[in-house]
């Protein structure tokens, strides 16, 4: 099986008659949901972390079509009771806009991986991925398309809820690298507020993404 990755905070979307692709991988989901959603010609697949906005969500799953399933897979291991209670609310809100067919499907990923298959069925876990003997499509740059997801999710405003889909892979390639949200400038100001507080998170996160030449991506 030729499957296509997708990272946090990203989406792909594919054709149901594309015989080069047999659907979507992503995996460490520890207490994000990942979207899936099933139309007439096409599929596509949401690493949602829970900050970004729902109206990108929305876009991607229109472009499957009419007739649209909508499944949601989450960690049962991993994810703590206040992100189940606000990826539930976010999920009643995303479905009263998308308007699915039926009734929205659950699927449970206790390894943090998923496969989703153009033919509507899932690999759940590890062994059931592993004995597809699947390939997967590796994202050009992933590493640095991961760190700048990472980034722009770590400096957005908590539960602020808006951050862009990175639309990771578009029926047939995959896309560019998205921006970075914010400059250097802004986030070394949020990091030296932050560390002010006592958080040396964001200060340590900045670090890393100087170091690693992060900030040449998105200039």
């Amino acid at each position: 099986m030729n499957l296509v990755d997708i990272t946090q905070d990203g989406a792909g979307i594919a054709s149901k008659g594309d015989p080069a692709i047999d659907g979507f991988i992503t995996g460490l989901v520890e207490t994000c949901s990942v979207y899936v959603f099933h139309g007439a010609l096409r599929y596509a697949m949401v690493h949602d972390t829970g900050q970004l906005a729902l109206s990108g969500i929305c876009e991607i799953a229109a472009m499957c079509g009419h007739a649209v399933e909508v499944f949601y897979a989450i960690n049962p291991e991993l994810l703590s009771k206040e992100a189940e209670k606000a990826h539930r609310e976010r999920r009643t809100r995303l479905c009263n806009l998308v308007k699915p067919k039926g009734s929205v499907r659950k699927l449970e990923i206790p390894d943090g991986n998923l496969v989703s298959l153009k033919d509507g069925r899932f690999l759940l876990r590890d062994r059931e991925i592993l004995a597809g003997e699947s390939a997967m499509s590796e994202i050009p740059h992933r590493e640095v398309r991961k760190d700048i997801n990472l980034l722009n999710n770590l400096f957005s405003r908590k539960n602020s809820q808006s951050l862009p889909v990175d639309f990771q892979f578009s029926l047939d390639h995959y896309t560019p690298i998205p921006p970075l949200l914010k400059s250097e400038a802004q986030m070394d100001a949020i990091a030296r507020e932050k560390l002010a507080q006592g958080d040396g998170h964001y200060a340590s996160a900045l670090e890393i993404a100087r170091r690693t030449g992060l900030f040449e991506y998105s200039r």
